[in-house]
């Protein structure tokens, strides 16, 4: 096999050629994105530093300990029950034609119409729920 013509490194493995791209530090790297194994630890390093500094000084403790207690559990597989695990939003796109039949999602998740932070009150009131898929919980979370 002739490799000359092909731009890029090329290294075999297992008697096959891999063409290696070059990582931003400049090492060459087979991986696919191009980040080299140091960079990806630095980086895994970076994000779990990040999210102890999270963790201790910016979550919500008393939010953090609801949405894992056993009330919150049971109450929202029963409402994601009740809506037959249907994405709401999705149903109302779908009425509105603006989304088919055949791509309305499951709800995977279960979204606060008033946060927990603002109305603490009703953080269990199903009627403040709203079963959303995970590409429409994404999207209620930025609007934040």
């Amino acid at each position: 096999m002739n490799l000359s013509k092909c731009p890029g490194f090329f290294v075999f493995l297992g008697g096959d050629p891999v063409q290696l791209k070059l990582c931003r530090c400049g090492r060459p790297t087979p991986n696919r994105p191009a980040v080299c194994d140091q960079c990806l630890a630095k980086r895994g390093d970076q994000k779990r530093e990040a999210t102890r500094y999270y963790d201790a000084n910016l979550r919500d403790k008393r939010a953090d300990e609801f949405y894992h207690s056993r009330d919150w559990k049971l109450s929202r597989a029963a409402f994601l029950l009740s809506i037959n695990y249907i994405c709401q939003d999705c149903i109302d796109e779908w009425k509105r034609g603006e989304r088919g039949e055949d791509d309305i999602q499951l709800a995977t998740d279960v979204h606060h119409v008033v946060p927990i932070e603002v109305d603490w009150p009703r953080r269990l009131d199903p009627s403040n729920y709203r079963g959303l898929c995970d590409g429409h919980h994404k999207r209620q979370r930025v609007r934040k």
